[in-house]
């Protein structure tokens, strides 16, 4: 909206909050499944030993990006709950700035590697 007003709909934030939990458990059984390989044993000789490295490499990526999204669901949980929780009557959801959702949800773009507004 052009006035710098928001309508917070806190049935649909409620929904959202529900379906974070099950992307929590997603994200969580991830990283254990990444956290329990093993790097495939290919020998000593030179190109095995390059193909570890880069095997543990792009392994070490793919946790840090799971460890990171685990932690961005865990900030967008956060957030919501304190939307829901500040927005509880129709005249605060409607009186809802912009700049006061965006500041509830800078954690979340903090973990997601940004930068807070």
């Amino acid at each position: 909206m052009g006035d710098g007003t928001n309508r917070v709909d806190l049935l649909t934030l409620e929904e959202f909050r529900s379906r974070l939990d099950s992307r929590l458990t997603d994200a969580k059984a991830l990283v254990r499944k990444l956290n329990s390989m093993s790097k495939p044993a290919l020998g000593t000789f030179q190109d095995a030993t390059a193909t570890t490295a880069d095997y543990t490499r792009v392994h070490r990526q793919h946790v840090q990006r799971a460890d990171r999204l685990v932690a961005a669901i865990e900030a967008a949980q956060s957030a919501t709950d304190s939307i829901i929780r500040n927005y509880k009557t129709t005249e605060s959801r409607n009186a809802a700035t912009q700049a006061e959702i965006r500041r509830a949800l800078g954690d979340v773009t903090l973990k997601l590697g940004g930068q807070s507004t």
